[in-house]
């Protein structure tokens, strides 16, 4: 099987159509997450693999970068759509072609559930695990297939207490059609000065965002009595598939469990659109507890990904990539 380049005009005109059909799902490895990841400075280059019959058997969307004397950095997030044994020699010789790469690295990230078999295949071909992972090791899907009664049940006892507690106060929830990444991001604020973290959220980034996912985005947000917002939370939506895109909590809302109310309002109208798998966008019960027992809350399964791996034509590159990396995390960056 051999590996072909995607123009951005032709991708522009069937790519999210094609993975659909593919996989079903793949938020990061649609075209306006490339999109979107063009605005954060990469740049999105796409290929295919085609069955005699013409039609797609896997599809990569790579995000690139190039450095002085034609050294690539190169990300595959949600790795290939299609069979694993078609992530071949292939693939990364297609991939240096391109982007006349002289020395490349090239890290995916696999959201596929692990499996002994791939990780024996990849390995065997160079493959290794990245000294410094960016993402979660893991994430949970929560099943939204069910009645409200049955996924009220499937709660865990203190997070229906906690939406109980916010559903008897006087918050008003709704879906925010039209948000303002102006109001978005004064939420953000809010909540990482509380936290004393940075967010990586600015109005810039989210209304970049907003705009590469298009009608995608599902935003719910939470006010008070008064119209002062608590809490947002969004989702990207493809088919039956959604994951956990953006949340933010105030500290009023943290003190009436805004944060509650909300996700159960957004589970609910993903729900009504179709969506049975909401993926919660990963989870490190180590590095994040308070996020992980939120998650774990909703009563959703957890899955362990295949996840990061990595390759490079140089040591010397590998070993940069991986302390960069490194700084970047323990910088607080996103």
């Amino acid at each position: 099987m051999t590996w072909t380049a995607v123009s951005d005009d032709e991708a522009r005109r069937r790519w999210d159509h094609d993975l659909e059909q593919l996989s079903g799902d793949g938020l990061l490895q649609s075209f306006g997450w490339g999109n979107y990841k063009k605005t954060q400075g990469w740049t999105p280059v796409r290929f295919e693999a085609r069955s005699a019959q013409a039609r797609p058997v896997a599809m990569a969307q790579i995000l690139v970068r190039t450095y002085p004397g034609r050294t690539v950095v190169a990300w595959c997030p949600g790795g290939l759509a299609g069979p694993i044994d078609l992530w071949s020699s292939d693939l990364l010789d297609r991939i240096a072609t391109v982007t006349r790469a002289r020395r490349l690295y090239l890290r995916v990230t696999f959201s596929r559930p692990g499996a002994d078999d791939d990780v024996r295949y990849l390995s065997s071909r160079g493959w290794a695990r990245p000294r410094s992972p960016v993402g979660a090791p893991m994430t949970m899907i929560w099943d939204l297939s069910e009645t409200d009664e049955q996924m009220l049940a499937g709660l865990r006892p203190n997070w229906r207490h906690n939406l109980n507690r916010a559903l008897r106060r006087k918050l008003r929830v709704s879906r925010w059609a039209d948000a303002s990444p102006a109001a978005l991001g004064r939420l953000f604020d809010a909540m990482g000065a509380y936290k004393k973290i940075n967010t990586g959220f600015d109005v810039s980034r989210l209304t970049a965002l907003l705009q590469s996912l298009e009608r995608r985005v599902v935003i719910y947000g939470c006010e008070d009595e008064h119209g002062a917002p608590l809490a947002i939370r969004a989702a990207a939506v493809q088919g039956t598939s959604a994951w956990d895109l953006l949340a933010a909590t105030s500290p009023e809302g943290r003190r009436c469990y805004a944060s509650y109310a909300v996700f159960w309002a957004l589970a609910r109208e993903c729900r009504a659109l179709g969506v049975t798998s909401y993926d919660l966008s990963g989870v490190d019960p180590g590095e994040g507890r308070g996020v992980y027992d939120f998650k774990r809350g909703t009563g959703a399964r957890e899955v362990r990904w295949l996840g990061e791996w990595e390759w490079s034509t140089s040591a010397l590159l590998r070993h940069g990539v991986n302390l960069a990396t490194r700084h970047r995390s323990e910088s607080g960056l996103p």
